[in-house]
């Protein structure tokens, strides 16, 4: 049976905007004196997060893998988009969010 109270882990990011936070200070699991690229998701306040917890980051697939975060396929992709954050934020050009959306891509799109 189901319990009702307990938090929800997995599954998809639920619907909503979220703002990018970089980890300066993320360590490896594996080599905790190897730093590592982390991107805290952040669910502003109109984010309807259920009985979620958040504790969602955009990150690498290190050996583990991820459950409820965005997990870039390529490295360079992550490590772009970090320092692409990182000096949106450190220039004062105002925050860096991400919109989550329910639905299917168009191919012309994409």
């Amino acid at each position: 049976m189901e319990n009702d109270a307990k938090d929800i882990a997995g599954g998809p990011l639920p619907c909503g905007a979220y703002l990018l936070r970089p980890d300066l200070n993320r360590r490896s699991k594996t080599d905790p004196k190897k730093t590592i690229k982390w991107i805290d998701l952040v669910p502003a306040q109109s984010t309807q997060m259920g009985r979620r917890t958040g504790g969602f980051a955009i990150h690498g697939h290190g050996a583990e893998g991820s459950n409820r975060c965005i997990v870039p396929s390529n490295a360079n992709d992550l490590n772009d988009l970090f320092y692409a954050v990182l000096h949106q934020l450190k220039s004062r050009s105002g925050e860096v969010s991400l919109n989550v959306v329910a639905g299917e891509l168009d191919d012309q799109t994409a």
